[in-house]
């Protein structure tokens, strides 16, 4: 039986034929082989450090070929690496999405030990990470040269899991906080999409203008992910939705996974946190992030209906619900 049927096993009421065939579609790979480039190799100016990248990509010699390709740039969550994400990178770029994903200096993969650098100083390097990648998609062409050609760069968003998720917010618009207080911008008008897997909401390092991004956002959770915690501070997983919930893009999507953790069992990011492999709830996040990027970036207009009307918790007999504003 397949992700999607175990999904909707034991339903009373069958969902919509149409729903039900979209649904199934982003649910497994779609119709690209998968071509990988990984490592690349970046000597990032007046830094003492590479910037290692994987990109995964859809072959672009096959018949399916619809280039150009978007492009979606994602930032890994803490401690985690560029190779901690091929359920999802793989699964986009088999439906025709090319994922870009560096490994960011504060990599335990690079021999970082947690608490080396601050949050402010690890945020501003992997924001100088990816406007990097933003600034050289020719030569990341370069490495990858069977995707010479193939990158739509008036297509692109910007995604992230946990931590990297707030280097996508502010590459959406959202500000930081200085030290000092004053606030400072890294928003790129180059950016057309937010895709925040399990991502954080306010922080002191973060700005209070999250209604400054609109673009439009797709966020995922899930209810044993827990939020922010510390002295006087108990967020609930909700407070990781926040991606949907504070920002004000015109078309938001909040997929919210009934007993999802944050590594959705191990299966993404830091593996060692949970030995309980969740591939069901991964995979419909996977394949609701799939579908708002054919929506979003591919401007795909029957997509964009079926996020629009489709009953997720019939689909997925109640594991999952969505939210839409």
């Amino acid at each position: 039986m397949s992700a999607s049927a175990n999904a909707r096993a034991g339903n009373k009421e069958a969902p919509a034929p149409q729903q039900s065939t979209f649904f199934d579609r982003f649910m497994v790979r779609g119709p690209f082989p998968v071509r990988t480039a990984n490592p690349l190799s970046f000597q990032l100016p007046n830094q003492n450090r590479d910037l290692l990248v994987r990109v995964s990509y859809p072959d672009p010699s096959s018949a399916w070929n619809s280039t150009p390709f978007p492009v979606v740039l994602f930032s890994h969550g803490e401690l985690s690496s560029k190779d901690l994400y091929n359920p999802i990178a793989d699964l986009w770029a088999s439906h025709g999405i090319v994922a870009i994903l560096p490994t960011h200096i504060d990599s335990e993969s690079l021999g970082y030990k947690s608490g080396e650098m601050n949050q402010a100083a690890v945020l501003t390097s992997r924001i100088v990470d990816l406007t990097y990648l933003l600034d050289h998609l020719d030569e990341i062409t370069m490495q990858a040269p069977t995707l010479a050609g193939h990158i739509d760069k008036e297509r692109i968003g910007v995604g992230g899991h946990g931590f990297g998720s707030a280097a996508a917010l502010a590459l959406a618009g959202l500000q930081l906080k200085t030290s000092s207080g004053t606030a400072t911008g890294s928003g790129d008008p180059r950016i057309r999409a937010l895709i925040s897997y399990n991502g954080v909401g306010p922080l002191p390092l973060l700005g209070d203008n999250w209604s400054d991004i609109t673009v439009p956002t797709f966020a995922a959770a899930g209810t044993n992910d827990p939020g922010m915690a510390g002295i006087d501070i108990d967020q609930t997983w909700r407070w990781r939705m926040s991606p949907f919930s504070l920002t004000h893009g015109k078309k938001r999507f909040g997929v919210s996974i009934t007993l999802g953790d944050h590594t959705y069992g191990g299966l993404i990011g830091n593996q060692d946190q949970s030995d309980k492999p969740d591939a069901t709830g991964l995979a419909i996040v996977n394949a609701m992030s799939t579908a708002f990027i054919a929506a979003h970036l591919m401007d795909n207009r029957e997509v964009k209906i079926f996020l629009e009307t489709i009953d997720l918790p019939a689909m997925t007999d109640g594991r999952a619900f969505l939210e839409r504003s």
